[in-house]
């Protein structure tokens, strides 16, 4: 049994929307469909134990030289990494200093202020991502950091070097060629991988093995998953077309809200990648769902009354995780303190918190609100690399369903042109 399974007690899905999801899929791995030349991302998991050895000891040495590493890049080049360090590692305030650290993925100028402030006087490397290195974001975090970087190093040449490693296309683009001309360590980004379909290349894996993550149990998740579903296994097959056949089915009954939910707040980077996957796959050409997140039960207490009594436009996937990760929390009583929570006492939080969950499907169900749940048994390498696979082929079947490009983001564009007109850059 795959430890990733799904529950469809509150959801409906037609045979034909099923059927669909299944040629869909068909399209998405025999090749041919829109956008097929950026496929490569399908490769990824049966990654060769030559790239794998290199990107563990180049993240041997970034740890065995620097305080600490600041990743640079915006979208798909940092959001992936974030997502799966952030699920599998304990929260800030559990670590003397933080080990990775992420920039150039907005244009807030107290971040950076705040960030140099920090790195002034630390042994610092750079992880910079950017299959072009021409985008605003990254390039600026980049010129600042490595100015830094250099004041830092006094003068070592080989230091500054040996700290700064580029991750961009293999031939192309002004990174590639500041990479080649410095003599900076790389890593190519293949041209059939789009960017928010890159998190197990070199874009996701060298930052996440710096951090401690198990990059090979990551990539054996997925490599199960791929193997699973290419040998036509219904335990595999079923969850994926059921999930997009849903949504789509529902997106055609006029529900344009998907919400990505779930009650394990460490997940909320991972909502935030599932965000950018589906809405920069799915919104062209007039079409697409809008993605959206919910952090529960905190926004159950904001969101919530929207999600039970507003507007019936809205789908949910409610994302559970079945075990706790760490030791569980048991509710401590006290008979003398008198707030009702006795009938808690000795009871275990993550058992609250899953009654909590199950309640909140029943209340949205109930409350008109199709839901589907997606449950992993728990958070591990294992486990998020067969749900990111999951989540990215359910992006390519959905968007082949809807019949646009799922691989492209032409809209994307738009303001970056408008942006450089009033930024005055010659042309």
């Amino acid at each position: 049994m795959l430890p990733l399974r799904i529950d469809t007690s509150f959801a409906t899905i037609s045979s034909k929307s099923l059927e669909e999801a299944r040629i869909a899929l068909n399209q998405l791995i025999e090749g041919g469909g829109l956008g097929c030349e950026y496929k490569g991302w399908l490769d990824l998991p049966f990654a060769g134990p030559a790239l794998l050895e290199k990107i563990e000891t180049v993240a041997r040495d970034l740890h065995t030289r620097t305080e600490c590493v600041v990743c640079i890049g915006i979208g798909g080049s940092y959001l992936g990494a974030k997502a799966v360090i952030d699920a599998l590692t304990p929260p800030s305030f559990c670590r003397e200093t933080p080990s990775l650290l992420f920039a150039g993925h907005h244009l807030d100028s107290c971040y950076l202020s705040h960030l140099q402030d920090y790195l002034k006087g630390k042994s610092f490397g750079i992880i910079y991502i950017s299959k072009s290195g021409g985008t605003l974001e990254p390039s600026i975090a980049f010129h600042q950091l490595r100015h830094l970087l250099v004041e830092n190093a006094k003068g070592d040449e080989d230091l500054i070097r040996n700290n700064i490693v580029v991750i961009t296309d293999p031939e192309h683009g002004s990174l590639r060629a500041i990479a080649t001309h410095e003599g900076y360590r790389s890593f190519s980004i293949p041209p059939s991988v789009g960017g928010r379909y890159s998190v197990l290349s070199a874009v996701g894996l060298l930052p996440l093995a710096y951090s401690g993550i198990d990059i090979r149990k990551l990539l054996h998740g997925a490599k199960d998953l791929a193997l699973a579903i290419s040998r036509g296994e219904d335990e595999a097959v079923m969850p994926l077309l059921s999930y997009a056949g849903w949504r789509i089915e529902e997106y055609r009954n006029g529900k344009k809200i998907e919400i990505l939910s779930t009650f394990s707040p460490t997940l909320h980077s991972l909502q935030e990648w599932w965000k950018q996957l589906f809405a920069e796959s799915e919104g062209k050409d007039g079409k697409g769902i809008f993605s959206t997140t919910a952090s529960f039960s905190t926004d159950l207490h904001s969101l919530g009354q929207w999600i039970q009594d507003g507007e019936r436009s809205v789908i949910e996937t409610m994302l559970s995780v079945e075990e706790p990760s760490t030791n569980d929390v048991i509710i401590q009583g006290d008979k003398n303190f008198r707030d009702g929570l006795d009938f808690l006492t000795d009871k275990s939080l993550h058992w609250v918190n899953r009654q909590a969950e199950e309640a909140t499907c029943i209340a949205h169900s109930e409350g008109g609100v199709p839901l589907f749940r997606i449950k992993m048994t728990r958070l591990d390498e294992y486990n998020l690399g067969m749900l990111l696979l999951f989540f990215e082929m359910a992006a390519g079947v959905s968007g082949y369903m809807m019949q646009i490009n799922p691989f492209d983001q032409p809209g994307v564009e738009a303001y970056k042109q408008k942006m450089n007109q009033l930024l005055n850059k010659p042309v």
